[in-house]
């Protein structure tokens, strides 16, 4: 089984990326092959609707090569609770 695991955060120091990080060797060790693909680390584009040429850029085409790759994908969504020291 191929396993797309998404790190939903954008924050440097999220607990969402922590726990997405960890689930990769638990879901290597039951057997899957997996990718991990972080929104921190992964500069997108903002959406504009009819926009080709955002679509052909580098991070969108890794993204939507992964997502038809995967047979499987698990979401990580950060909760967003405020931090005043954590931006």
């Amino acid at each position: 089984m191929n396993l797309l695991i998404v790190s939903g955060s954008t924050r440097a120091r999220s607990r969402t990326r922590a726990l997405a990080t960890g689930l990769v060797s638990v879901a290597e060790a039951a057997g899957a092959s997996v990718r991990l693909l972080d929104l921190h680390a992964t500069r997108l584009p903002l959406f504009e609707s009819g926009n080709a040429d955002l679509a052909a850029r580098p991070e969108v085409e890794e993204i939507k090569d992964s997502a038809a790759w995967a047979d499987g994908f698990l979401l990580g969504i950060p909760l967003r609770t405020f931090y005043p020291d954590d931006p």
